[in-house]
């Protein structure tokens, strides 16, 4: 059987394309199997090359471990946004002590 010059491109771009797909998430498993927290589950046992892990299983675990991420996130932003708002009710406002200097300047 023939196989034309176009067919035989063809078949040599999709195998890139797998194979970067490929790699992309052998190398999303192993960020996820190292990563602290939770996320990796099952898929630290797999990581370490004891079984063949599922392309979804390791897509559902990055949308997980992302989500888990965000939300830690948006708590330690709201942690320091309340932290800073404390201590700003405990120290006299910067500007109100300028325009008292500026007053005693101007006027004596």
């Amino acid at each position: 059987m023939l196989v034309t010059q176009d067919s035989q491109s063809h078949r040599i771009i999709e195998k890139r394309r797998r194979d970067r797909i490929n790699n992309s998430l052998t190398d999303l498993a192993s960020l996820l199997a190292t990563s602290h927290g939770g996320g990796q589950l099952a898929l630290t046992k797999h990581a370490a090359g004891q079984g063949r892990v599922k392309k979804t299983e390791i897509i559902e675990t990055a949308i997980r471990r992302i989500h888990q991420l965000q939300s830690e996130l948006l708590g330690l932003y709201s942690f320091i946004r309340d932290d800073l708002n404390g201590l700003a009710s405990e120290t006299p406002p910067l500007l109100d002590s300028e325009e008292s200097l500026a007053r005693e300047v101007i006027n004596p």
